[in-house]
């Protein structure tokens, strides 16, 4: 009777001790979660916030070799998503457009003409005047877009300074696609925001 109670006992504290460290481990689990969660940049809850809005493709320019991908996308009349900084804000035939630029460093450098309502070019206006455009580079936009028409730029041409009156041009193959499309909606997302 005592050794079974010695077993019972033993087995007991082995029960006890396995739930107190699976309870450790569990609660621990979860506070990671919590704390990556919490990690999240503001740029990457607005990107994500908008892709679940619209439905939008965030990752449709990751392996791109070729125009035709991109130009299988517009085809498969998906919205999709991209961040990037305004270029250029203009008015053509009685409509307004906004001219965004993909970020810098990532390929393919892709800029957007898209089409918009004037209530957006007021709106984008009015970041430019409270927001320098050097910080806009490093802040930026997470836009929507319907694309409608991509195309590879052919050639690039490049003008340098070459001494005091000079200037060498250099022509080169070029790596920038220009879309068309509709924007469908964008966030203004200040420098600074994707820092932890």
């Amino acid at each position: 009777m005592i050794e079974r109670n010695k077993k019972i006992l033993i087995i007991s504290i082995i029960i006890i001790i396995i739930g107190y460290f699976g309870y450790q481990s569990l609660s621990k689990n979860t506070s990671d979660e919590n704390n990556v969660s919490e990690q999240k940049t503001e740029k990457e809850i607005v990107v994500e916030g908008l892709a679940s809005k619209y439905n939008a493709l965030t990752n449709w320019d990751e392996d791109i070799s070729y125009t035709l991908q991109l130009q299988e996308l517009v085809e498969s009349d998906d919205l999709v998503l991209f961040t990037g900084y305004i270029d250029d804000v203009f008015k053509e035939n009685d409509q307004y457009f906004i001219s965004f630029i993909t970020d810098y460093f990532i390929y393919p450098q892709i800029r957007f003409v898209l089409k918009v309502d004037p209530e957006r070019v007021s709106q984008a206006l009015e970041v430019i005047e409270e927001d320098p455009l050097y910080l806009q580079i490093f802040g930026g936009y997470a836009v929507v877009a319907d694309v409608s028409e991509i195309k590879k730029i052919n050639l690039q041409i490049s003008g340098y300074p070459s001494g005091t009156e000079d200037v060498s041009i250099e022509c080169d193959p070029s790596k920038i696609y220009v879309a068309t499309g509709d924007c469908i909606d964008f966030v203004y997302i200040p420098e600074g925001s994707d820092r932890e």
